[in-house]
Order: structure tokens, then C-alpha cells, then sequence
């Protein structure tokens, strides 16, 4: 069974926003908030992934889930941790395989 099995399917197609549809970039958490939004789901229920302090700070802000990836990223562990990611890992293969896919 593929990963997307294993979280579910999406029943649209999938959904792009982009900082033009907001007036505010991260680590104002406006982008966040409008996908969270335009998907028709609480922000609570959604988890934000990324590699940089703004990603980390904007996810925390909007009140998702963050998890940030070392890999690739300008800043280390300890200082993503410390914007208030839940989680750091080293890299998007961990992500995977903390998800079963």
C-alpha cells in the first residue's frame, strides 16, 4: 500500500497558494492560514514542513503541527528547535518513514 493510501486521499485536486494571494510573507502566518482555508480544514489539523526559521515561525503562529527538516537548510537543528518546531529531522527520507510510506 503507497504512502498516499496510508493518509488518505485527497478528494480534490490538488491546491496551490502561493505569498500573492496573501499581503503579509512568513513568518507572518497569513499563507498558512489561507491554505488551511482555501482546503477547508482548521489549522490545528494541519502540519506545516520546512527548512528555515521563517517556515518554523509562521507554522507555530498559524497553530499547526511543525516539522522542520536540517536537510539542505542554512540553520541547524538547536535554532529550529528553538523557533518552536515539534519536531527536527535530518532529512526528508525520516519524514517518510515516520509517516509508513
Amino acid at each position: 500500500m503507497g504512502g498516499s493510501a496510508r493518509l488518505g486521499r485527497f478528494e480534490t485536486a490538488p491546491t496551490i497558494v502561493d505569498g500573492s494571494s496573501v499581503a503579509r510573507a512568513k513568518p507572518a502566518p497569513d499563507l498558512l492560514l489561507h491554505a488551511a482555508d482555501v482546503l477547508g480544514v482548521q489549522p490545528a489539523d494541519c502540519w506545516l514542513v520546512g527548512d528555515s526559521t521563517w517556515d518554523v515561525l509562521a507554522g507555530v503562529a498559524a497553530g499547526m503541527t511543525t516539522i522542520a527538516l536540517t536537510a539542505g537548510s542554512a540553520v541547524d537543528a538547536a535554532t529550529l528547535r528553538e523557533a518552536g518546531a515539534t519536531l527536527v529531522l535530518a532529512t526528508a527520507s525520516q519524514l517518510t518513514e515516520l509517516l509508513g510510506a
